[in-house]
């Protein structure tokens, strides 16, 4: 087989699927966004309307945070069906493994599918969300620390600012990790590449059109910042409001004195 044929099989083998991952993977990042704003918004309503207590909030078995992630996980099971087969056939095609091509044709395809892609998830929700968690959680804290001092207005501008960091290191996160997927599979299928060169390959697969990862962005990303937005500003502006109105008024008090 000749270099020039060899290039082709690779580019199909790798470039032809490698669209469908790299969605399903942005789409998962949304999801993941859209948690942990509606976990920050659901928290902040309950707090300012005293539903709840600082201390209250931080319970690991509350009930509503039980019924929101029953909810994001019913989200992540129906991406699960169709990824499951686009990993699956792309392992196969790079492995060229008889097991794991009659996996495909076996009784059981949906159980072990499902499952595998539950764990390509989750590596991927472990590997790329770690910030973004640790961003939440410092929120979290500094929404009861805000609230037990009084200062409320704090907890919406942080975690208006740590969400909004949050979504632009997400989408740098995908399309690194994206990119990086299946560089250990581009080594093993072809000795010859070492680490960069795979990697270089893999990126010029998801730049097989040059604007194809800016349509993302475009498609997926700007959408998810407007929602973010729509959510987060009103609070945001209604709580420099009440601070701007407090203080307006502790300065004409002062006046008057």
């Amino acid at each position: 087989m000749s270099v020039g044929e060899i290039k082709l099989k690779a580019k199909r083998i790798f470039c032809g699927k490698y669209k469908n991952i790299s969605v399903l993977t942005t789409l998962y990042v949304l999801i993941i966004l859209i948690r942990k704003t509606a976990e920050l918004t659901c928290a902040y309503i309950l707090l300012s309307g005293n539903f709840i207590t600082a201390d209250e909030l931080f319970m690991p078995r509350w009930l509503p945070w039980k019924i929101l992630n029953i909810c994001f996980y019913i989200m992540e099971f129906i991406m699960l069906v169709p990824a499951a087969d686009s990993i699956f056939r792309l392992l196969c095609s790079v492995t060229e493994s008889n097991g794991l091509c009659r996996i495909k044709k076996n009784t059981f395809r949906f159980s072990l599918k499902t499952a595998f892609m539950w764990l390509f998830l989750k590596t991927a929700d472990f590997l790329m969300f770690l910030p973004s968690a640790f961003m939440t959680y410092l929120s979290f804290r500094y929404l009861a620390m805000a609230y037990n001092s009084a200062d409320s207005e704090a907890f919406m501008i942080i975690s208006f600012y740590s969400m909004l960091s949050a979504l632009f290191f997400l989408a740098a996160a995908v399309y690194v990790f994206t990119g990086l997927l299946l560089v250990p599979f581009i080594i093993i299928k072809y000795p010859d590449k070492n680490i960069f060169s795979a990697a270089a390959f893999s990126f010029r697969c998801m730049h097989g059109n040059r604007y194809r990862f800016f349509r993302l962005v475009i498609r997926f990303f700007l959408p998810a910042l407007s929602a973010l937005l729509i959510v987060t500003v009103p609070f945001t502006a209604a709580h420099f409001l009440t601070w701007y109105s407090v203080f307006a008024e502790d300065i004409l008090s002062s006046k008057d004195r």
